[in-house]
């Protein structure tokens, strides 16, 4: 089972954080929906962090339960097309066999309508600004051209290598 929650016309529209950490002898993972202001936590939207025995139960099937309930709490599955800047989604993977890494998963940069435009841009130049951001893009492969693609731009755009 995928873990993200896809198909026509839903989409995430918020950042999503998977934090993967080495611990010994456990084998866990929790998801949790904060609210943010700016980077920094305001509040745990859920009432406690729950960590659920990998062992027990597909955790596979714990994520997308939760993280379809959270979007859909915040109106990213039901067709309302904004972007949630003040919402995350954390997961932590707890495992013995694991590096301690955190990835973020912006939502993606769309062109329309314009409200959504301008905050998913935002966004993503918010995270690019930051000195420890590696950034990874998903591409389009109907693109005519592996330039024209607007992700791309704004990392040349940072980096200083174009616009």
């Amino acid at each position: 089972r995928d873990v993200f929650p896809r198909g026509v016309g839903f989409v995430t529209r918020m950042p999503i954080l998977l934090k993967l950490r080495q611990v010994n002898f456990e084998n866990s993972v929790g998801i949790r929906l904060i609210r943010l202001s700016g980077s920094s936590v305001v509040e745990e939207v859920e009432e406690e962090k729950k960590f659920y025995d990998i062992g027990q139960r597909n955790f596979a099937e714990v994520v997308a339960e939760k993280m379809q309930q959270f979007i859909s709490q915040r109106g990213g599955g039901s067709g309302d097309m904004q972007v949630v800047i003040d919402h995350r989604i954390e997961i932590e993977i707890r495992a013995a066999d694991l590096v301690d890494i955190d990835l973020l998963d912006l939502p993606g940069i769309v062109s329309m309508p314009k409200d959504v435009a301008e905050a998913s841009l935002r966004l993503t130049r918010e995270f690019l600004q930051r000195d420890d951001t590696l950034a990874l893009c998903v591409i389009d492969d109907l693109l005519p051209a592996v330039r024209s693609s607007q992700a791309l731009g704004e990392i040349g755009r940072v980096d200083g290598l174009g616009a």
